[in-house]
C-alpha cells in the first residue's frame, strides 16, 4: 500500500506548509518531544484564502510570518485559524479534508499516521478510486475478503460517483485539495453530513466558550502571539546572514 505512517524528527523553525492530507484521509500526530504550533481551517475555506501569494516561499515559518497574522485578524470568522500549541505527550487529530500547517517551536520528535475508518470511508473511497484506480481495485478486493460491509458500500458509491462525475468536470491534486465532484458525491453520504454537522456544532461551541471565558480567550491570544513571535524572531538571523554574505561578496 501507499506510505501512511511516519517517524518525524524536525529542528526548530522547520515544519510543513499548509496542505490537505491526500485521498480524504484523517490523521493523528503523537508528539514525543518538543512543541508544535498548528493552524487548522475547515474544508470549506477556499484555497486562495489559506495559500495566498506571499514572500518567503512555501515554508511553514514564512506562512506564519506573512499569512497567519492576516487570517488571525480576518473580519470573516470562518477564515480565522484554529490555533493549537501541542506539547510533548499530546496527540493531535486532523479530520479528513481540513487544511493544516505546522511549525516546530523547538526540536521535535513525533509519530504520525494517515488512516481511513468506517466514518470517513465514503470520502476516501471516492477520492482513491478517482486518483488511484489500480490501488482502489486492490483495496476493493481486500474489502471483499475482510470487510464485507465496506465492500457493499463501494457498490452503492459506484452510482453516487457516476452522478457526481456527470455534473462536475473540475479536479485537483489529491495531496493539496479535493475535487468538487468528489465533494458533491461525499456530501450525499449520511456519514459526511453527520461529520459536517458535528464540525459546525463544535465550531459554535468553541465560539460560545471563548465569549463566556475571558481567561481562556487571553490564553489563546498568548499562544497565537507566541507563534507569531517565534516566526518573526527566527527570521531575523536569516536576514542578517543574507546581508553579511552580500557585504562579503561586495568586498571581494
Amino acid at each position: 500500500g501507499p506510505p501512511h505512517r511516519w517517524f518525524v524528527l524536525g529542528p526548530r523553525r522547520s515544519g510543513s506548509y499548509i496542505h490537505i492530507d491526500p485521498l480524504g484521509t484523517s490523521a493523528w500526530n503523537a508528539l514525543l518531544q518538543g512543541d508544535k504550533c498548528w493552524a487548522l481551517f475547515p474544508p470549506d475555506v477556499p484555497k486562495e484564502v489559506v495559500q495566498p501569494k506571499h514572500a518567503g516561499g512555501r515554508e511553514a515559518i514564512s506562512w506564519f510570518a506573512h499569512v497567519y497574522p492576516q487570517l488571525a485578524a480576518s473580519d470573516n470568522p470562518a477564515h480565522r485559524p484554529v490555533t493549537v500549541i501541542q506539547r510533548a505527550g499530546e496527540t493531535m487529530f486532523v479530520p479528513g479534508g481540513w487544511w493544516h500547517v505546522v511549525l516546530n517551536l523547538d526540536v521535535t520528535v513525533a509519530v504520525t499516521q494517515n488512516f481511513c475508518s468506517h466514518t470517513n470511508f465514503n470520502a476516501v473511497w471516492l477520492r482513491t478510486r478517482k486518483s488511484r484506480p489500480k490501488m482502489s481495485e486492490k483495496l476493493r478486493e481486500q474489502l471483499r475478503l475482510h470487510e464485507p460491509k465496506l465492500y457493499e458500500r463501494t457498490k452503492h458509491l459506484a452510482d453516487v460517483a457516476d452522478a457526481g462525475n456527470a455534473s462536475s468536470s473540475s479536479s485537483s491534486s489529491s495531496s493539496s485539495s479535493s475535487s468538487s465532484s468528489d465533494s458533491e458525491s461525499a456530501a450525499r453520504s449520511p456519514a459526511s453530513v453527520r461529520g459536517r454537522a458535528r464540525a459546525r456544532r463544535d465550531s459554535r461551541s468553541r465560539s460560545r466558550s471563548r465569549r463566556r471565558s475571558p481567561s481562556k480567550e487571553r490564553s489563546a491570544e498568548r499562544e497565537v502571539a507566541a507563534c507569531r513571535s517565534v516566526a518573526r524572531r527566527d527570521r531575523q538571523p536569516l536576514r542578517r546572514d543574507a546581508r553579511s554574505r552580500s557585504r562579503e561578496r561586495s568586498r571581494e
